[in-house]
């Protein structure tokens, strides 16, 4: 097994990285299932407080819970279909976790045993393959979260969801808005176009350096000459920032945050 490295870490970077495939060449999330299948299992494995299969790709399963049971990842950013299942290695399997990624997130479509699974799939003998409807474990995963206390794992996903994403504000009303609605929680990344090293701060979202207009700005003035990127953690804000400006480190605002470190 690998050892516990920043899983965390590597999700987001990940999640950054598919969110840029996406942004910057105009591709569909199915086009970049090579990328959504690993991120799906760091997700998996944070979710669990699990680790990854010794190495990408291993015959049956992807992540090994914190109870010792392996668990295949199937992740798949297709809103409806079916995921296939290997009949060769479901000795090798206890859970099977489904995941989706919808809407710039990811979300658990189905967690439990692989034989509940397989047990509402179609199965072809030539090719050794189950085909499992995305609507049919859906289904079964409701059943199962309403007989099992899977509220701390469906927590978890939640928070790391949240946490992952962020949001590039083209304009000032979308900016207004949500930093109005996340003030306790939301950081902003404020940089001028150029993310030259001087402009690039980091702020917490009630901070009066992002919220306040100065001089004869008037309106368009938040957004207008300046990229303001917003998110519930510095790390998401820092992932966004290397994937643009990889030599540019972003600096604290030293009214809102660095005087609450020091």
């Amino acid at each position: 097994m690998k050892e516990a490295y920043n899983l965390q870490s590597l999700y987001e970077k990940y999640l950054d990285l598919v969110r840029f495939e996406i942004s910057e060449f105009s591709v569909k999330p199915t086009e970049v299932r090579h990328l959504i299948g690993r991120l799906g299992e760091f997700f998996c494995a944070i979710v669990l407080d699990g680790v990854l299969a010794s190495t990408p790709n291993q015959h049956g399963f992807d992540v090994v819970c914190k109870k010792g049971r392996k668990v295949s990842v199937k992740t798949t950013a297709q809103k409806s279909g079916f995921v296939a299942i290997g009949g060769n290695t479901l000795s090798l399997v206890d859970d099977l976790m489904i995941i989706q990624f919808i809407d710039d997130s990811l979300r658990i479509v189905y967690y439990g045993p692989i034989e509940l699974a397989v047990a509402k799939a179609r199965y072809y003998d030539d090719i050794k393959k189950y085909e499992l409807d995305i609507s049919a474990a859906r289904l079964i995963y409701k059943d199962i979260d309403s007989s099992l206390d899977l509220s701390v794992l469906n927590s978890r996903a939640h928070i790391l969801s949240a946490e992952g994403r962020y949001f590039e504000f083209k304009n000032d009303d979308d900016y207004l808005k949500w930093i109005s609605e996340h003030l306790a929680s939301g950081y902003i990344l404020n940089c001028n176009k150029s993310h030259s090293q001087s402009s690039v701060k980091i702020h917490r979202a009630n901070c009066r350096h992002i919220t306040e207009l100065r001089g004869n700005a008037g309106s368009g003035g938040f957004t207008r000459d300046y990229i303001k990127v917003g998110a519930f953690g510095e790390a998401a804000l820092r992932n966004w920032l290397a994937l643009r400006r990889g030599d540019v480190v972003a600096e604290l605002c030293g009214n809102c945050l660095k005087a609450v470190r020091e």
